[in-house]
């Protein structure tokens, strides 16, 4: 668990921190306020905390729009197209192709995105695998 904001931290957005500062010249307590962006670098955004708390809320909306959800399609045709011909055997390859054609089948009518998927669509998807392997009896 992690430990509790300090006292002129509480109530600030996350990501947004304030640093106090002493002025060498008149020794007056300052206040800066920072935003912490997604690369561990800080953004300054001044002494007034309303200020920067309206900026704070500008950053993340920007942020979650801009934001850009993977398909699995996409990554499964990357995966095909990058991987498969340079990097694996002729028969790793083949069932490389029948797997992935079996998975965008299942995942790509309608396209899902790869954060979305979730162990109960793994398991839903090894169900249908199931049911739709044909075995042949001798």
């Amino acid at each position: 668990m992690a430990r509790p904001r300090k006292k002129e931290n509480q109530g600030l957005p996350q990501g947004l921190i304030c640093r106090r500062r002493r002025r060498q010249k008149d020794g007056a307590i300052v206040e800066y306020y920072f935003y912490t962006l997604a690369n561990g670098k800080e953004k300054p955004l001044g002494k007034d905390k309303h200020a920067a708390v309206l900026e704070t809320a500008k950053l993340n909306y920007e942020f979650q729009v801009s934001k850009k959800r993977i398909l699995f399609i996409d990554v499964a045709k990357r995966y095909e197209i990058e991987i498969i011909p340079f990097k694996k055997a002729s028969n790793t390859r083949n069932s490389n192709h029948q797997a992935l054609k079996k998975l965008c089948m299942f995942f790509g009518d309608p396209p899902i995105a790869l954060e979305d998927i979730e162990p109960q669509h793994i398991k839903q998807y090894l169900q249908w695998q199931k049911k739709n392997t044909r075995c042949r009896q001798y």
